[in-house]
């Protein structure tokens, strides 16, 4: 099995949590880590995730040192459509 490793970035517009940490991370740009290994004994190129992180702090942020905190893939996409029905909540209401 060959493992690769793909990043990708996020956007949070609003402050946010994660389930395994008490700490409140601030709005911003997120690098996101995808650890994957190779599907083998099939006759196609697949890959499957065994592992994510999200780096923090957020990118352009000044810090010592970065830390890349595990986090599930469902609670990555459920945190960002919560960040993202808050902003369309506040459109709908200034609209009102």
């Amino acid at each position: 099995m060959n493992p690769r490793s793909l990043q990708s970035s996020v956007m949070f517009l609003h402050p946010f949590r994660l389930s395994n940490t008490a700490e409140l991370h601030p709005a911003g740009i997120y690098c996101i880590i995808t650890e994957q290994e190779e599907l083998c004994g099939i006759s196609f190129i697949a890959w499957r995730t065994v592992a994510a992180f999200l780096q923090v702090p957020a990118l352009g942020t000044w810090s010592l040192h970065t830390r890349q905190l595990p986090i599930s893939l469902d609670e990555l996409a459920t945190s960002l459509a919560a960040d993202r029905a808050s902003v369309t909540l506040r459109l709908v209401c200034a609209s009102a």
